[in-house]
């Protein structure tokens, strides 16, 4: 195991990218939770149907953020299987 950390030093801007890709679409995740039940507990008992709406534009585009995240994400996760693949076809001296 510890041979494959040079390797994944060379590949450091590939997995910075990985790396905060996950953590963006875990935090959108968890925001968009709280965000919901928040729209939940304070604006349906309200009424205030208008501001619903403009919440659940914001919610949307969350959503879609989210979305392009995943995207790139998995074009990054092709990179990184060549990456491994190259680290298991090298020969380990022992």
């Amino acid at each position: 195991l510890w041979s494959l950390f040079p390797y994944m030093f060379k590949q450091k801007r590939l997995m910075i990218n990985i790396i905060l890709a996950a953590l963006l679409m875990t935090i959108i995740s968890i925001c968009s939770s709280y965000f919901v039940q928040g729209i939940i507990d304070t604006y349906i008992p309200s009424g205030t149907y208008q501001t619903l709406s403009i919440l659940a534009v914001g919610l949307l585009i969350a959503y879609v953020f989210n979305s392009i995240f995943s995207y790139g994400q998995n074009e990054e996760a092709e990179g990184k299987d060549e990456f491994f693949a190259k680290c298991f076809r090298t020969k380990i001296k022992y």
